[in-house]
């Protein structure tokens, strides 16, 4: 947990995203960058940047009022994160979803609870994956285009998925729980939705 804190507050090691940024970017470049982006921010505008601010940590309290609207518990160390280091914004991809205040999905503005909900609520997966969302399966962050990780909440060891897009969309399970998944975001394991799939739900 205490690695997983270091690196992000690092904004260079923050997300997948940002690790990107800062590889094909110089120094100075993304110096200026940043400092374009806070101006930009300043007045009320848009980049194209994610939010270099971290989120403050939720409570413990407020993860329990997402849990009553979804009807279900999320994994322990998902819980931890989220009061212990920041409502969302850092990991695999473009940063975890955090809860009410947290990261929110970019497209639709919804943060973990609301976003499953309007997921497991929208009939369009039936068609897109041959059948309805899984209940408990909750998204988890995104990685640019239409992919998506989720966790399984029906354990507490939250087991993850990528939603994958090929011929037609699939969930594909990883060889690996949520607390894997991040202690491998730490060592600078490869965690594309295209990688380490086990199985097709």
């Amino acid at each position: 947990m205490r690695e997983i804190g270091r690196l992000a507050k690092d904004l260079r090691h923050r997300t997948t995203q940002w690790q990107y940024f800062f590889e094909v970017n110089t120094p100075e470049g993304m110096r200026l960058m940043l400092e374009h982006d806070e101006e930009m921010r300043r007045q009320g505008r848009a980049t194209g940047l994610p939010d270099p601010t971290l989120p403050p940590p939720t409570t413990v309290e407020a993860v329990g009022i997402a849990e009553e609207a979804v009807g279900f518990r999320f994994p322990p160390f998902l819980t931890r994160i989220w009061t212990e280091i920041a409502n969302g914004g850092f990991g695999p991809g473009n940063g975890i979803f955090g809860i009410d205040g947290g990261l929110a999905e970019e497209c639709s503005g919804q943060t973990t609870a609301s976003l499953y909900l309007a997921t497991v609520q929208d009939g369009g997966w039936a068609e897109v994956l041959g059948k309805p969302w899984p209940q408990k399966l909750v998204l988890i962050c995104e990685w640019g285009g239409d992919e998506r990780s989720a966790i399984d909440c029906s354990t507490p060891e939250g087991k993850l998925f990528d939603l994958v897009e090929g011929e037609r969309w699939k969930l594909k399970r990883k060889s690996m729980t949520f607390s894997q998944w991040m202690e491998a975001w730490v060592k600078g394991v490869e965690l594309w939705p295209y990688s380490n799939p086990i199985a097709t739900l």
